[in-house]
């Protein structure tokens, strides 16, 4: 009996105990979420793109308004300030104009803010940049000259430097083949030169070949990304490079010797085009002058003067002979024909003599030449106006 009691005080003992221990497990493993604690960023990594830095993270669980805040170090530095007060998951450090070198050593961290809280910082591995960044793909052309192929390859663009510069021992892996009209390949064929640009002879004439280049160095283990696959179909003729060089060096010497002529000859070339001898003045009026100009209408409107003339009669005496009446005759029809003619001022007789018509007088002389011989009673005729 008295053993019974102490069995009992034994398994409340036991339960209190377990109760308490799943009361503080639930307390220390509880979210964070629950507690209302900001989360640390996760997955912190540091990546290398062509020689560039950047630094990138994964967010948290509780994320509503949480900003971040970047910093960097070197092997031999302490941690200097990257970015600060940002919402995005990543820091480009090389954006940042801060002072790289290709073969540093460099690891950065990471921490979140919201309001007065603040996470822990966060680190990333360290990186050799040198080493460690991933190559982008080169720049493939291709030239087909007959049977033959030219490759010119042109390196990526680093962010720091150049290829060529970090990487002195770099090759190429030229990968070609030769696809038929299906679309099928032959066994790819492989290279590794350090030659650019590069000829590939003997290819079959008329066919399709496709290449695509990686860059291959001695520090960087990883080989670059491979290029974009660059197809060219050769042919049957092969072009002479020289015939084309002749042309192109022609065409270069006849231009630039129209330019030294143009700049040497220039002012007899202004004075054969625009030449400084003035026309004449006779044939500046006459190419100078224009439709609208008076003389130009005074003769469109141009009329003959009209004649004007004063009637003649003469007046016989008692003692005319036939002789005189004859000479009367005359007389008129000398008048008639006068006043047909168009002189001015002046009528011409039937035997070509000049009387003047504006007179009141005719004299001896300008009657015989109408009449031949006048009489003396004509002599001493007037005439009647």
């Amino acid at each position: 009996m008295p053993r019974a009691p102490r069995r009992r005080d034994g398994a409340m003992e036991v339960r209190r105990q377990v109760l308490l221990l799943a009361m503080v497990t639930t307390l220390c493993c509880a979210p964070k979420v629950i507690l209302g604690v900001l989360d640390e960023p996760r997955n912190v990594r540091m990546s290398s793109y062509n020689m560039d830095m950047v630094l990138h993270w994964d967010q948290p669980g509780n994320t509503s308004q949480v900003s971040y805040t970047t910093e960097f170090n070197t092997a031999v530095t302490v941690y200097r300030p990257g970015c600060v007060n940002i919402s995005v998951l990543s820091c480009d450090f090389t954006a940042l104009d801060i002072p790289l070198t290709a073969y540093g050593t460099y690891r950065g961290r990471v921490r979140a803010q919201r309001g007065p809280e603040t996470t822990a910082w966060v680190e990333s591995a360290s990186l050799t940049l040198d080493i460690n960044t991933t190559i982008g793909p080169p720049n493939v052309t291709l030239v087909s000259n007959g049977v033959h192929m030219t490759i010119h390859i042109i390196d990526p663009v680093f962010r720091i430097s150049n290829l060529r510069d970090i990487y002195n021992y770099a090759s190429y892996v030229v990968t070609y083949w030769r696809e038929d009209e299906e679309g099928k390949k032959d066994k790819a064929k492989n290279m590794t030169v350090q030659q650019n640009p590069l000829v590939l002879s003997d290819l079959e004439p008329l066919s399709r070949y496709c290449v695509k280049v990686q860059i291959k160095t001695v520090r960087n283990l990883t080989p670059s990304r491979e290029s974009r696959v660059t197809c060219v179909k050769t042919t049957d003729q092969e072009r002479l490079p020289w015939l084309e060089a002749v042309v192109t060096f022609f065409v270069i010497a006849m231009g630039v010797t129209v330019a030294v002529v143009v700049v040497v000859y220039r002012k007899k070339l202004a004075n054969f085009l625009c030449p400084s001898v003035l026309l004449p003045p006779y044939f500046k009026t006459n190419l100078c002058e224009t439709p609208g100009s008076l003389i130009h209408m005074a003769m469109g409107n141009y009329c003959p003067p009209v004649e004007t003339y004063d009637p003649v009669d003469v007046i016989p005496t008692e003692n005319n002979t036939d002789e005189e009446r004859h000479l009367v005759a005359e007389e008129d029809h000398c008048s008639a024909r006068c006043q047909t003619e168009e002189e001015p001022k002046q009528t011409t007789c039937g035997k070509g003599a000049l009387v003047p018509t504006a007179e009141h007088d005719i004299t001896e002389a300008e009657l015989e030449g109408c009449g031949g011989e006048v009489s003396d009673g004509l002599k001493k005729s007037t005439v009647a106006v």
